[in-house]
């Protein structure tokens, strides 16, 4: 109907890409860009695209255009940020865009910058500033209640990176009691169940950790995206139950496909800090070796 509209051609290529049909989504991609489109949703999403496809410097270059277009939205930032990290594995450059998206932006951008805190090993502040928000919200938030769950889950990982293993397994214990309310209000959530099966692998319960992160990868079986994210959750519940073949099997899948993982990630994230020096990964190193 309106054949130079380039909206539908966009949009065409995000069904594709979800799909996992990457050849047809760069490709309805192109057609886009030849409009030059100067809209920061258009560019960061086309940025993301590559960022999938591991083109981190083709991802970067779209996001930072992203930025120049809407430098008040915090999303191209994080998007930047987060490539980043994939292709440097480590966080300096990172966290010079961080400042700049603060500064710009006018927020906090705590959730971007606590992700950040972890991979640079900042336990103890990052466990410091999410009790205190834990324990100085209203209760009568229900927004703050839907999302207390990943908080408390936050706190019981952050205390086993430290080793304070008893007080961890109380965080679990708890987050799995909020995030299971989460489930009853939308029990088609994969993410939520990803994440209870990732409680209960701090738990040391096997059979229900396994059982809650395969429920959600396999609600995402019809969306490549989305599928890649429960692929990586049920990858560190394996590891955090000390199972690494089967968390190895489960990244070697990521890194022979596209997703929004890399290898250098995987050095700089402590999930993964136990797989590290396992042959097998070394095996993986050489295998990916370009990625």
């Amino acid at each position: 109907m309106s054949p130079e509209n380039w909206e539908p051609v966009f949009y065409m290529a995000l069904v594709h890409r979800r799909y996992g049909n990457w050849d047809m989504s760069q490709s309805l991609m192109s057609k886009v860009l030849k409009y030059n489109p100067q809209d920061a949703l258009i560019l960061t999403n086309i940025g993301l695209s590559y960022d999938y496809l591991r083109s981190y410097d083709s991802a970067l270059i779209y996001h930072e255009k992203a930025v120049n277009v809407m430098p008040d939205w915090e999303s191209p930032y994080n998007n930047k940020i987060e490539t980043l990290v994939r292709k440097n594995g480590s966080t300096g450059d990172a966290r010079i865009i961080l400042d700049r998206a603060i500064m710009k932006t006018g927020k906090s951008l705590l959730k971007i910058k606590t992700l950040l805190d972890i991979y640079d090993g900042k336990f103890n502040e990052v466990l410091n500033q999410t009790e205190q928000i834990l324990n100085k919200t209203d209760f009568s938030d229900n927004t703050f209640l839907n999302n207390r769950g990943d908080k408390l889950l936050l706190c019981g990982l952050m205390h086993s990176y430290l080793c304070n293993n008893d007080i961890s397994k109380a965080y679990f214990d708890t987050a799995i009691v909020f995030l299971e309310r989460e489930l009853k209000a939308d029990p088609e959530r994969a993410e939520t169940y990803s994440k209870i099966g990732i409680a209960y692998a701090g738990l040391k319960n096997r059979a229900k950790a396994i059982e809650a992160g395969e429920k959600g990868l396999k609600l995402t079986e019809d969306n490549v995206i989305f599928g890649t994210e429960r692929k990586k959750d049920l990858a560190q519940i394996y590891t955090m139950l000390g199972d690494f073949s089967n968390a190895l099997k489960q990244i070697d899948d990521l890194l022979k496909y596209p997703s929004c993982f890399s290898l250098k990630l995987m050095q700089l994230d402590p999930v993964w800090k136990p797989l590290i020096f396992l042959p097998e990964f070394q095996g993986l190193l050489i295998k990916y070796s370009k990625i």
